[in-house]
């Protein structure tokens, strides 16, 4: 074999690894607007976007964030998510992350600007679910809206759907939280039996463009099920745990809040 073929050769050869570790990767499709030097942004430079000291805006050709060298985490690439976990030379109770999935450029789209959804933790017991608008503009990345954002079952963010102009999302909830969407003060939530925690979802909050379109439950953690009220509240979800769908319209919550008022305080 002459050097003319091995070179050949050595060309195929690593094409044809570049196009295997690309296929490896799988990374999802992302408009060219939406790129940095025809490369997905870093993670990273989202991160500067969340948190208490968050950054309104970066210049990705000059901030540190885009020379971050970490891998994507591939077991989340199917998902549509972009991330890793960061390292932080600052002592933490948990290794701080961010991931971010686009959701679509907003209409109309002769504005730069997209709908993105971000998971993400600083280090601490919080694990954030949010749902923000950015433009991308030339080499600038700009927080426009914080359009919902929780930590679990506080209100964080899922069912993240844009299409014909309408945005969709949902917020878990808490018992107490459902509690307080159905119009019962903090009285009431603590006879219920209701209650607030990381860990307790017991259903979503569907909102479509900002506006509560309906509720949905999947089971109810009700803090003192012994108690009268909190009985009483628990049998009252129970013909809409036992349904398929497990939906209230607006109109329905307001009657089973008539009824749990008018039975169980």
């Amino acid at each position: 074999m002459n050097r003319i073929q091995k070179a050949s050769l050595l060309l195929i050869l690593l094409c044809s690894f570049s196009i295997q570790a690309f296929e490896k990767k799988k990374l999802p499709v992302l408009p060219p607007e939406f790129l940095y030097e025809n490369q997905p942004i870093e993670p990273a430079c989202f991160y500067q976007l969340v948190g208490e000291e968050r950054t309104k805006e970066i210049d990705l050709s000059t901030h540190v964030c885009q020379n971050t060298t970490t891998e994507f985490d591939t077991k989340q690439i199917p998902d549509g998510l972009l991330g890793y976990h960061l390292v932080d030379e600052t002592p933490t109770m948990s290794q701080p992350y961010i991931y971010y999935r686009l959701i679509g450029q907003k209409e109309p789209k002769t504005l730069p600007v997209y709908y993105v959804e971000l998971q993400w933790s600083g280090g601490g017991t919080g694990n954030f679910k949010e749902l923000i608008l950015v433009q991308k503009k030339q080499n600038k990345l700009k927080l426009v809206e914080t359009i919902a954002s929780g930590d679990r079952c506080f209100g964080g963010v899922t069912h993240i759907q844009y299409k014909n102009e309408q945005l969709k999302y949902a917020q878990n909830l808490t018992s107490a939280e459902f509690g307080r969407q159905l119009g019962f003060n903090e009285n009431d939530i603590e006879k219920l039996g209701l209650k607030d925690c990381a860990v307790c979802c017991i259903g979503l909050l569907h909102q479509q463009d900002g506006k509560i379109m309906s509720m949905s439950l999947n089971a109810f953690d009700g803090e003192d099920l012994n108690s009268l009220a909190g009985t009483c509240f628990s049998q009252a979800l129970l013909p809409l745990l036992s349904t398929h769908q497990k939906e209230l319209t607006l109109d329905n919550a307001k009657e089973l809040a008539q009824k749990i008022r008018k039975e169980c305080l």
